[in-house]
């Protein structure tokens, strides 16, 4: 298809020719989607896109490595807290130290109010220091609670992002795979293959990325539930504090009244010891849920460091699959520049489209083994010009398959023009044999009339003239008033045909009667043309009338025969026999006796 597509091209360039339809251009026009110049633009304009989607896509990654990057801060903060609640722990230890003493105290009696008031005031001290202190821990619990469950909205976007990623990698995959298809011998580019396997290299590690980030999910919900647990410990241990703190301050307002409240006062310490004993307790559970909380934030951490150096692999690949495709775009864009891509390349798909088998069908035949091409000249088929487009066609067509995959194939032009020239060529032929058996024999009879071989000559000579001079001024009239550039390709022959015949008849006459009068050679010659003079000219007036009844059909070169036949007649009656054959005769015989005189004195 290539091959002929270059032919048809040629044969549009030539110089007459209105339109060319072939299997390639049914519609006399080029189709440019067919050529490889406008398919590597489409191509490189999907590859402007696909650096485009990858640019948005690692940016996406850069962003979510970023946020992986800010929530590993509050690892810290946990272990801060646990180190507060290992405190506290051994805060409630002391003060339930504090509250054996002071339950022993209350026991011993009323001895012991002085130390009784001493260890309220030391117990109201430690009970507000570690309410403060306790309150400070929930407000820590509140924000880190805050600062975990935005990890939950973290993993979300990370798994969006990363799903989104990996559809690119596909989208890039698939894109890659219709370039191949469309161009194969991108197959073997090392850019190509280089795309292809990071594309796919990144998108088994965002799968295993996406698997990696399912399996945090359930650590991350363990974690936040024991964070809630604690949470729950942590009002429990408020409370008591509170209900501590309000038992310490009635103790320590009723210390006057002591020996009298000292079985209210054990009561009141032996609850404390037990709400101390609830609140290690608490405390313990709270630390026992931080520490898994902290074993799982750090195991969420390892992970998050491994996403992290995956995502920057990602990136990296990312940025290598946009060097590929740049490379890729620019020897697109080099080749469509190139002379080399205005070459016909027909897409499978096209190829074996409704459309195209249509045009297979209607330029080509069934085994596809021979093809036609119509061409439409911007001239009249039947004039000489068409004639010698048609000439120059073939010349066109012969140099165009010479070195192609169609140098063995046949060719054949069709048509009234290329019928013409083939008619031109064979009369061509005919009339140079013809012209030369007419001239022979018209000879031959001349020297048997005339008993001479210089009178054949000049007559011979005289009728061809006769005949040039007729085409010539034949010609300059039809193009004057007819509108022609030049005589139809027949004309010639059956001109000189006519002309030669009717000059030879009427030379035949006034030979013979040259011969029949007496006296020397010019005046014999003088006295034959006066004597035929007459009959030759009225000869040429009737057939002159004759042909000139060929001019109203209409048909030209019936027309431009007629021309040319009635100037020829009349050069002849009135130009030719009866002054250029005996002027000539005249003329040789005159030569002729100043050589015989020149002889005879010479002799003398």
């Amino acid at each position: 298809m290539q091959a002929l597509d270059e032919i048809v091209d040629k044969i549009s360039k030539v110089n007459g020719i209105s339109k060319v339809y072939s299997v390639t251009r049914p519609m006399g026009e080029k189709i440019d989607e067919l050529y490889i110049d406008d398919q590597s633009q489409q191509l490189s304009s999907g590859i402007d896109e696909a650096q485009n989607g990858i640019g948005k896509i690692s940016g996406g990654l850069s962003s979510a490595e970023s946020q992986l990057g800010s929530g590993a801060a509050g690892v810290d903060e946990v272990q801060k807290l646990v180190d507060g609640t290992k405190a506290m722990k051994d805060g409630v230890v002391q003060l339930g130290d504090a509250l054996g003493k002071l339950s022993s105290g209350l026991e011993d009696g009323a001895s012991g109010a002085g130390k009784l008031k001493l260890g309220l005031a030391s117990l109201n001290e430690q009970l507000t220091a570690l309410a403060k202190g306790t309150n400070q821990l929930q407000e820590s619990y509140i924000q880190l609670e805050n600062g975990l469950g935005s990890f939950g909205n973290q993993f979300a976007a990370i798994g969006q992002a990363i799903e989104g990623a990996k559809q690119g990698f596909e989208t890039i995959e698939l894109s890659m795979n219709h370039l191949l298809q469309e161009k194969p011998e991108l197959a073997k580019e090392a850019d190509v293959q280089n795309t292809l396997a990071v594309a796919a290299a990144a998108k088994q590690q965002l799968t295993q990325f996406t698997e990696e980030l399912k399996q945090l999910t359930p650590q991350y919900e363990a974690a936040m539930a024991a964070f809630k647990q604690a949470n729950t410990s942590m009002k429990q241990v408020n409370d008591a504090l509170s209900q501590m703190e309000h038992g310490a301050a009635q103790l320590q307002g009723a210390a006057s009244e002591l020996e009298a409240g000292v079985t209210a006062g054990a009561k009141g310490a032996a609850q404390m010891s037990d709400k101390t004993l609830m609140l290690e307790t608490g405390l313990g559970q709270i630390s026992d849920g931080q520490q898994q909380m902290l074993t799982g934030i750090d195991d969420l951490t390892g992970k998050i460091d491994k996403l992290k150096a995956g995502l920057s692999d990602s990136t990296e690949g990312l940025e290598q699959i946009h060097s590929g495709l740049d490379d890729a775009n620019k020897y697109l864009r080099d080749l469509g520049e190139s002379g080399a891509s205005r070459k016909l390349f027909i897409p499978q798909e096209v190829m074996e489209g409704k459309d195209f088998q249509q045009s297979l069908d209607t330029y080509m035949s069934k085994d596809r083994k021979s093809t036609k091409v119509l061409i439409i000249l911007d001239v009249n088929p039947f004039t000489e010009e068409a004639m010698n487009i048609v000439e120059e066609l073939d010349k066109q067509v012969q140099s165009a398959v010479q070195g192609t995959e169609l140098s063995g194939a046949h060719i054949a032009i069709g048509g009234k023009s290329s019928q013409n020239v083939d008619l031109r060529d064979l009369s061509k032929g005919d009339f140079t044999r013809t012209a030369i058996i007419m001239l022979v024999g018209i000879g031959l009879v001349l020297m048997l009339i005339t008993r001479s071989i210089w009178q054949p000559i000049l007559i011979i000579g005289s009728l061809v003239l006769t005949y040039e001079m007729s085409l010539g001024i034949g010609e300059w009239i039809a193009a004057k008033f007819l509108g022609v550039s030049e005589l139809g390709w027949n004309i010639p022959f059956f001109s000189f045909v006519m002309l030669i015949a009717l000059g030879v008849d009427y030379s035949i006459f006034l030979m013979m009667r040259y011969r029949e009068t007496e006296g020397s050679p010019d005046r014999r010659i003088t006295d034959a043309a006066v004597h035929i003079g007459g009959v030759v000219i009225s000869a040429a007036i009737i057939l002159s009338g004759t042909f000139a009844a060929l001019m109203p059909s209409g048909v030209l070169s019936l027309i431009e025969i007629a021309i040319v036949v009635i100037i020829g007649l009349m050069l002849l009656s009135f130009i030719v026999l009866p002054v250029l054959i005996p002027a000539c005769i005249g003329l040789a015989y005159k030569i002729n006796n100043r050589n015989v005189s020149k002889d005879e004195s010479l002799n003398s």
